[in-house]
């Protein structure tokens, strides 16, 4: 054939809700190509086979059900039924030829396409157009009922070889996508010299309608592939040398806006990531897959510009490469393409290629060039298809149960009431439970009410509101303490109200005090009234250390006791809890409450000396007047500060010849009373004191001391 005067057209369907490309259902979940060859997208991974009886030089078309079940699969001229028998009465189909020996071949590059019959839940439309070798410029279409033999689905006689066009300089395309309300587009495409035309039907309830033709496209006689957004105005598609952009219409049909994006040489087919972000275009020049950004739209250099190259082609016999050709993108949102990889030595080898992430921006989409190796040997037809896309059968559309049409609301009081409405846009039919058929209802009880409405491109919306009686609310909380000094806001709370009446006078939402007392709110929410009051106390917490800065003995404990005036925990710099420490060395000793009215503290400092007062005693004296040890007193350490000291001196028969209670005096060896000389010998002593800090306690020594004259 003539590649110059070809269209491959591949449209890609997307789902109601998405912007570009999505299979919530299973009508794309086999693939029937090649020389029976089939993708079997119900496994995870999808399973590459060798079971069917499909035989095509190029385009073919496979129809499955929502659950993913095969129905039936085509080339236009052939039809097979699920178990790979020709369905009874497909005998004769014209269209995609040429024909050998009353044998159709499928040689158009894209001529074949399917629909569901908006009429009929059972039945299928098969479009089948000329390839330019039979010189007909002819587009057929047959309608399958699968109700038919037996379940199988065969052809509808009276629907046999019907001409959807005959006019002439037809192209090798054809593409299908969605209309308004439940209806669909057919799409083809004519040539005039140096320009190429696209044309639309309508296909609806009542049928095919006659096409509606765009603009020329101004000096380019063939597009090789477009892809249409479903929902958005947007198509992509290959012309020599570049990527043209256009707007679609999808009320009218209409393309429109085109431009031009450079940078394309040798495209055969592109096709674009399931978020439509990135478009990736097939080919046999050096780069096979590149990868284009077309986000950057309206700057359409940029877009060419922004080409990376994922995969390498062939631009020389005596080196190894690739040539990569038709590209879909599957129901498991990876892409996959035809893929000749190209050895010197061995030749030519295809395999089925697959970019696993197709969202990611340049390597990150990780190509695998070799998924898996094609096993039907079409090594000659490097253009075979792999399958057309089929689009979900689709009535009016039901949104129902999502978050945005289930309503929860609530009356205040008896006698509040609401009026609800719908929240989609453009409705031209409202119908309430009640049979009211107004955009509004006003309801003055609880329950549950529903709303069944009809947009303009012939959506159903059901909204159901759960309407319920609220609880009289609590709107100031309970009674609360505040700190002295602190301001503090009292405001309802969760409430929207439609007026407020507090105690002082304020019509504020809320009020900031500063005092203890009995504060008292009344709102108003639509006609229900609603009142509180909240009782607030002030608090002034505070923390007293029941000791002043204080001198202790080394070594003596000594309790800290504190006191909090709110009874809260009380803490210690020590780490301790509680409302007393022992301690027994010198330092700063702080403790503290913590509350909601901020961190209360108080502290004591803690002087430690070394005030023991045990003193050393001599065992003998000599009172001979020479100056030398000639009294009996007992020594203490220099820092002694005694609270009580006393000396007592005993002659052997227990009388007493010395006291006394100054520290720093003693026994000069005379009788007290008359001053006279005491006998040599052994005489008896007790010393008794008590320290002035720390331990207080009197200590009480005894023992003997000999006199030596």
């Amino acid at each position: 054939m003539d590649y110059r005067y070809c269209i491959y057209l591949i449209l890609i369907i997307t789902s109601l809700f998405h912007t570009g490309k999505g299979f919530a259902q299973g009508e794309n979940n086999h693939w029937v190509f090649g020389a029976g060859d089939h993708i079997d997208f119900n496994a995870n991974p999808p399973t590459y086979l060798q079971n069917t009886n499909m035989q095509t030089i190029e385009s073919a078309a496979t129809v499955s059900d929502a659950q993913g079940n095969l129905l039936f699969y085509t080339i236009g001229c052939r039809i097979w039924d699920r178990n790979g028998n020709e369905m009874p009465n497909a005998t004769g189909l014209k269209g995609n030829g040429p024909y050998f020996n009353g044998q159709g071949y499928g040689s158009g590059q894209d001529c074949v396409q399917t629909l569901p019959n908006p009429a009929n839940p059972d039945q299928y439309y098969v479009f089948s157009g000329s390839p330019i070798e039979d010189g007909s410029d002819t587009i057929f279409y047959h309608i399958v009922d699968m109700t038919l033999n037996n379940g199988l689905g065969d052809v509808v006689a009276s629907s046999k070889n019907s001409v959807l066009y005959g006019s002439g300089n037809l192209l090798e395309m054809s593409a299908i996508t969605y209309g308004p309300c439940n209806s669909y587009w057919f799409v083809f495409a004519t040539s005039t010299q140096n320009n190429c035309q696209l044309h639309a039907c309508l296909v609806s309830e009542t049928g095919i309608g006659t096409p509606v033709s765009s603009p020329m496209i101004i000096g380019f006689s063939y597009i090789r592939s477009l892809k249409i957004s479903d929902n958005n105005p947007l198509a992509y598609g290959v012309v020599l040398g570049n990527i043209i952009r256009a707007a679609f219409d999808h009320n009218s049909g209409q393309f429109s806006n085109f431009g031009i994006i450079p940078n394309a040489p040798s495209g055969f087919a592109l096709e674009l990531s399931p978020d439509w972000n990135s478009l990736y275009l097939s080919g046999i020049s050096n780069q096979a897959i590149r990868q284009y950004n077309v986000q950057l739209y309206p700057n359409l250099a940029a877009i060419g510009s922004s080409a990376v190259p994922l995969l390498t082609g062939i631009t020389n016999p005596s080196v190894a490469g690739n040539a990569a050709y038709d590209i879909r993108l599957g129901p498991d949102n990876k892409v996959y393409f035809v893929n000749y990889v190209y050895n010197p030595a061995t030749g030519y080898s295809e395999y089925l290629a697959r970019i696993e992430q197709p969202n990611l921006p340049g390597m990150a989409a990780t190509l695998n060039p070799t998924y898996t190796p094609f096993l039907s040997g079409l090594a000659n037809y490097q253009n075979f298809k792999l399958s057309t896309q089929s689009l979900t059968r689709r009535n009016r559309d039901t949104i129902t149960s999502n978050d945005s049409t289930i309503h929860r609301l609530a009356l205040y009081c008896a006698g509040d009431s609401l009026v609800l409405s719908g929240t989609h846009s453009n409705i031209v039919y409202s119908e309430w439970d009640n049979g009211d058929t107004t955009a509004q209802n006003t309801v003055y009880q609880p329950g549950v009410y529903w709303l069944r409405s009809y947009s303009s491109n012939c959506l159903l919306y059901i909204d159901t509101f759960i309407v319920t009686m609220k609880e009289a609310p609590q709107l100031l909380g309970a009674d609360t303490t505040i700190c002295y000094g602190d301001l503090y806001t009292l405001k309802t709370k969760d409430l929207h109200a439609d007026a407020y009446l507090w105690s002082n006078g304020s019509t504020a939402p809320s009020i900031t005090i500063t005092e203890a007392g009995s504060y008292h709110v009344r709102v108003q929410i639509r006609n229900c009234f609603f009142s509180d009051t909240i009782n607030i106390s002030t608090i002034n917490p505070e923390i007293d250390l029941l000791h002043e800065d204080t001198l202790i003995c080394k070594g003596s404990n000594v309790l800290l006791d504190a006191v909090s005036t709110i009874g809260d925990v009380i803490h210690w710099s020590t780490g301790q809890t509680g409302p007393s420490i022992y301690i027994n060395s010198a330092g700063i000793y702080k403790a503290y409450t913590e509350n909601k009215c901020g961190i209360q503290a108080d502290s004591v400092r803690i002087t430690d000396m070394d005030c023991d007062c045990r003193p050393i005693v001599p065992n003998a004296f000599t009172p001979n007047g020479d100056g030398r040890n000639d009294i009996f007193m007992p020594v203490f350490n220099p820092d002694c500060d005694a609270l009580y000291y006393e000396l007592k001196v005993y002659n052997r028969y227990g009388q007493l010849v010395y006291m006394t209670n100054r520290k720093g005096t003693g026994w000069d060896g005379t009788y007290a009373s008359d001053l006279r000389p005491a006998d040599a010998g052994v005489y008896f002593y007790t010393v008794k004191l008590s320290n002035r800090y720390g331990d207080t306690d009197a200590k009480f020594l005894k023992g003997d001391i000999l006199l030596v004259r």
